[in-house]
């Protein structure tokens, strides 16, 4: 399936965030495509601290016709070589490769983009709830690992949360 990721502007976001309304988008969604609220909240709280667009709005997976099929991106600016991302598929858009492909696609940006604006970048964060079978594996087919971090693994566990990392290879 051929799709493309574009990057939200914050007029954009502010058209989507909070009521979810897309009648005033100039993109067409499928059904359940927007990621959850927590998501934009999150976008529009990092631009608000300054923090570069880059890192702060999220991208939107557009279908070869231009629908919107799901959207990823990630979580905050990289902290000390690392960045963690998210991504969310519409249903009727799942099991397609939509989410390996823009994943991959995500990384090579964040590396790209951390190398022209000097920052360091060496490792790619991904939360995964336990029980999502399918995101694990197309974290196993990108290259992610899962990790075991000390101090965070008891964390993570107990919010039903397993840490995968990527690391530049």
């Amino acid at each position: 399936m051929d799709f493309s990721l574009q990057q939200l502007s914050l007029v954009e976001l502010a058209t989507l965030f909070p009521q979810r309304d897309v009648s005033q988008s100039q993109y067409t969604f499928a059904e359940d495509a927007l990621p959850p609220n927590h998501v934009f909240s999150r976008s529009v709280s990092l631009s608000e601290q300054g923090k570069a667009l880059f890192w702060s709005m999220p991208y939107l997976m557009k279908d070869d016709t231009g629908c919107v099929i799901g959207a990823c991106g990630f979580n905050s600016e990289p902290e000390g070589g690392e960045v963690d991302i998210s991504c969310h598929v519409s249903p009727s858009y799942q099991n397609l490769g939509v989410a390996e492909e823009a994943v991959k696609q995500l990384l090579e940006r964040a590396f790209s983009y951390a190398a022209q604006a000097g920052n360091e970048l060496n490792k790619i964060l991904a939360l995964i709830p336990s029980d999502n079978i399918a995101s694990k594996k197309v974290a196993q087919k990108i290259g992610f690992v899962l990790a075991y971090d000390e101090g965070k693994q008891t964390e993570n566990a107990m919010a039903g949360l397993e840490k995968w990392c990527y690391y530049r290879h």
